[in-house]
């Protein structure tokens, strides 16, 4: 067991934000990309060639580093646990009581980029009355949730990526409240096809 996970089974509530760290390194990618765009702009401009793949540049990265902005100073948690339950930021009905959650587990996926891979953590939950759950969602949340399900990540999930916590931590600390292990292979989680 991760020392977080030693750290999230004994007290509780443990509040999970957003990595200062990632997000300033965002934030600066952004600044460097709207700077890089604004300097082909000038150029372009005293030339007299066409700008408007560099405004799309400036507009996209400089709302990028808006966002990024926003974020580094947005307190909130992304995920609490405490006495109640599981609480997620972005889904509706939370928080989950620990006796509603059957089962918790890790997700891992390889998503392909130009020159290799980047994998992305999730802590998937499956929920004992998945139904009432999916009932409180927003018709694009469910539709994105029955993906979600479709590819074994159970009824919800998060990715950990860009926060300050480790999804094998995460999902011990939640096995230790829910008193589960392993129960079922994920796989059991698929539509019987």
């Amino acid at each position: 067991m991760s020392s977080l996970a030693s750290l999230l089974a004994g007290s509780l509530p443990i509040e999970v934000k957003r990595s200062i760290p990632k997000t300033f390194l965002f934030l600066v990618g952004c600044a460097a990309f709207t700077a890089i765009g604004a300097s082909v702009f000038a150029s372009h401009r005293a030339a007299s060639q066409s700008v408007w793949m560099d405004e799309l540049g400036m507009a996209f990265f400089g709302f990028g580093g808006l966002l990024a902005l926003a974020v580094l100073f947005d307190n909130r948690p992304r995920l609490l646990l405490n006495e109640k339950g599981v609480w997620v930021r972005g889904w509706k009905g939370c928080p989950i009581a620990w006796g509603d959650i059957e089962r918790a587990w890790k997700y891992e996926q390889n998503v392909p980029v130009r020159f290799g891979q980047v994998k992305v953590d999730y802590v998937c939950l499956s929920l004992k009355d998945a139904d009432a759950f999916r009932g409180r969602q927003g018709r694009i949340a469910r539709y994105v949730a029955a993906y979600g399900r479709s590819r074994g990540m159970g009824d919800i999930y998060f990715s950990t990526k860009g926060l300050d916590a480790d999804a094998d931590g995460l999902v011990q600390a939640i096995r230790s409240h829910i008193g589960g292990t392993n129960l079922l292979p994920v796989e059991s989680l698929l539509p019987a096809s």
